[in-house]
């Protein structure tokens, strides 16, 4: 008799436990019919179950993913009514090139974007250099965002547009509390040596991008907050999520076994991909004057983020260093012509 009370005390101790674990969830959902929303890295993860969950509520939804055939697998529990309603783009982040082809389809069949999910990341456990001459972490999960959102910039609906990027409960650990390391952020060589030479440093690159996101968030925030405050943004940290994320496990043996053993009380104490997308999803379906601009969102909340990521004068400092960058590649570009005076006096 003891033992199957003590059985029956684990199973509610874990029931409560994955209840406690699986995070808030959002509870405003209704229709989008009519809404356009582009969804970063929809094809797995967390990126997939919002452009499920969006097309179900009646969004045409953007799919900007790198693999056409592996998206349409991801979206194939839709209903042929909501399969209508998805559309693959190819996008491939680490591309410029392939970002501004991106752009350039959506225009030709959009003529308006009320959502930009910038969803999409990227964790690699080597070293590589894009076609754009940039670490590939950078570029995939920050600036390629960058440059995607400001060449749909005048494509945001002026009504009411949102703009939502996905950072990490990680972000305290950047290392951009000196001055020299923001100088340095684009130098390929300090890039290589600095943080591929073992997997703690590579950790802290990746805690780096998800900071990048909250500071774009903000400097959002700043430039769109008269002229274009029709246009609001916000960081979101989706929590740990249990996602095929965690296939950088494949590449080395010892987290391959130490993976298998622990997988068990992953699954208990990781959040789904489908909890990890709630926070974002909240962003898409509250009234848009409860959307709070330049704010850091977790499990559906507002919340406090890292000291460094309160830090105006880095994140301008980053946000101009970064955009001098595409700059370089794209000398031509207007696209930024919209931020006239954003870094005067800065």
């Amino acid at each position: 008799m003891s033992i199957i009370l003590l059985c029956l005390i684990i199973i509610i101790l874990l029931y409560f436990l994955r209840i406690y674990f699986k995070g808030g969830q959002c509870k405003t959902k209704h229709s989008l019919e009519g809404k356009v929303i582009i969804v970063t890295g929809a094809s797995a993860g967390i990126g997939k179950e919002s452009a499920l969950d969006l097309a179900k509520h009646g969004a045409q939804v953007i799919l900007a993913c790198r693999n056409e055939a592996k998206t349409n697998e991801a979206m194939k529990s839709l209903s042929d009514e909501e399969k209508k309603l998805v559309k693959f783009i190819h996008c491939d982040l680490c591309d410029f090139n392939s970002i501004i082809e991106f752009a350039n389809k959506v225009r030709k069949e959009y003529n308006k974007i009320d959502i930009l999910m910038n969803n999409a990341g990227l964790y690699t456990q080597n070293y590589a250099v894009t076609k754009d001459n940039m670490e590939s972490l950078l570029q995939g999960n920050f600036v390629g965002h960058v440059l995607l959102t400001f060449l749909l910039f005048d494509l945001l609906d002026k009504n009411e547009a949102r703009i939502i990027n996905l950072s990490s409960l990680v972000h305290p650990a950047a290392d951009y509390k000196d001055d020299i390391n923001i100088k340095e952020m684009y130098d390929l060589k300090k890039n290589e040596t600095k943080y591929y030479s073992n997997p703690v440093e590579k950790g802290i690159l990746y805690s780096n991008t998800k900071l990048l996101m909250i500071y774009f968030s903000k400097f959002l925030r700043k430039i769109c907050s008269e002229k274009y405050n029709y246009i609001k943004s916000a960081a979101v940290n989706p929590g740990p999520v249990h996602t095929e994320f965690l296939r950088f496990k494949d590449n080395n043996l010892f987290l391959g076994i130490l993976y298998i053993i622990i997988n068990p009380i992953l699954r208990l104490v990781l959040k789904t991909a489908v909890d990890g997308a709630q926070t974002q999803l909240n962003l898409c379906y509250i009234p848009f004057n409860e959307f709070i601009s330049g704010g850091y969102y977790s499990d559906c909340k507002l919340t406090k983020v890292a000291n460094i990521a309160n830090d105006m004068e880095k994140c301008m400092k980053i946000m101009k260093l970064t955009i001098n960058e595409i700059k370089q590649r794209f000398p031509e570009t207007k696209i930024f012509d919209v931020l006239e005076g954003a870094f005067d006096n800065k």
